[in-house]
């Protein structure tokens, strides 16, 4: 079957979750081997750096560019089903964009999440314009919705009434390259960002969901009740909660025991993840969060919200705390740095969790859905 593959918003050297998913999903449904040929859609920036190469790959470079949005959006959604039938595919997957308005192809829709609809204050008026109506048009034509956790599977029945039947879940999972690294590497990474206190770590983008803010404060009260020298690790990349994050830092008390890494290496961060005392993920709002499962196939000890799928994607792996009390931050902070026992069961819980997740399986559970819906 010739199965099209939409990944014209794709940037190539991105970093986010949908980025990670992407690469590969693509990458094992090659490795299936199952006679399929992969046609892909995308931008100029995207021609040749999939860093694929299978006689099943057929890359289609469409002329228009993925960072110009407006006009990206506009090329998709006028013109990407002419070459949908220039291809003759039988099926087209939508890994994260909302599938043309048009389409002479019954289309696949992958939905992380429905923050547009939960959290709608966390986008600009006109791209959550955008989103919103790109969510309840491409989901409610699409023939099949994939949702990335049965928490997201809830909300598109709960938000947008699809039927349950059109509705499937398939997890994410962590890559091949997080798992426990030895001591001289970890002490390299280390040595490589001047980390030479145990830290707590939280890696992500800076939106307003993820809390970077209420960590910053949680951790400022606790290092006014603890004298070690532990510090906080970040990122904080750009996202909608920058300025809440930068008052955070600028009114913390003990700011030089936080450090902003900023954009780190992907190859860097096993070692970032292997070092850490724990992982500490406060975000209000997850489809899936990757960095959780990340953290666990790396051996690293992980406390984070019991908010919205992280309870179902750890599965009692994870000491899990109220995203919406400074107070629960700072206890659960607390608990991992002070009791070794919690540090070492957190440690092998999660690393059989991860294990129960690979992304193998979830290309071969949507390769199913896709050619069952290429056959309907």
């Amino acid at each position: 079957m010739r199965i099209g593959v939409n990944l014209l918003p794709w940037v190539p050297g991105g970093q986010t979750g949908v980025d990670t998913y992407d690469r590969n999903v693509l990458r094992e449904l090659l490795e299936l081997d199952s006679g399929d040929t992969f046609v892909v859609f995308v931008s100029r920036e995207g021609e040749g750096e999939l860093g694929l190469e299978s006689p099943c790959l057929e890359e289609w470079v469409c002329p228009v560019r993925s960072r110009s949005r407006p006009l990206r959006v506009l090329w998709e959604q006028t013109q990407l089903s002419r070459w949908i039938a220039r291809t003759a595919v039988r099926v087209l997957l939508c890994p994260h964009a909302p599938a043309p308005v048009c389409y002479p192809v019954p289309a696949v829709q992958v939905v992380h999440d429905v923050q547009v609809c939960d959290l709608p204050e966390n986008f600009p008026p006109a791209r959550r314009a955008y989103l919103l109506r790109g969510l309840r048009i491409g989901a409610r034509r699409a023939a099949h919705v994939i949702a990335s956790s049965e928490f997201t599977r809830q909300r598109l029945i709960g938000t947008l009434g699809l039927p349950g039947d059109r509705l499937s879940v398939v997890y994410l999972a962590a890559s091949a390259q997080y798992y426990p690294r030895g001591p001289k590497e970890v002490a390299a990474v280390r040595a490589r960002y001047g980390l030479e206190h145990p830290y707590l770590l939280y890696l992500s983008s800076a939106n307003k969901n993820k809390q970077f803010d209420r960590l910053v404060r949680a951790f400022d009260r606790l290092r006014d009740e603890l004298t070690g020298p532990e510090e906080l690790v970040i990122n904080g990349l750009p996202g909608t909660g920058e300025a809440e994050l930068r008052a955070a830092l600028e009114q913390a008390r003990h700011r030089r025991q936080i450090r902003q890494l900023g954009r780190l290496p992907q190859e860097d961060l096993p070692a970032l993840y292997s070092g850490a005392v724990a992982l500490v993920y406060p975000s209000c709002y997850e489809g899936f969060g990757l960095p959780v499962i990340e953290a666990m196939a790396c051996g690293c000890p992980v406390a984070c919200s019991e908010a919205t799928c992280l309870p179902e994607v750890t599965g009692g792996a994870a000491l899990l705390f109220d995203c919406g009390s400074d107070g629960a931050v700072v206890e659960a902070m607390r608990r991992v740095l002070t009791e070794p026992h919690l540090r070492e069961e957190l440690q092998a819980r999660g690393y059989e969790r991860a294990r129960a997740f690979n992304w193998a399986e979830t290309a071969r559970q949507t390769l199913e859905i896709v050619k069952r819906v290429g056959r309907g």
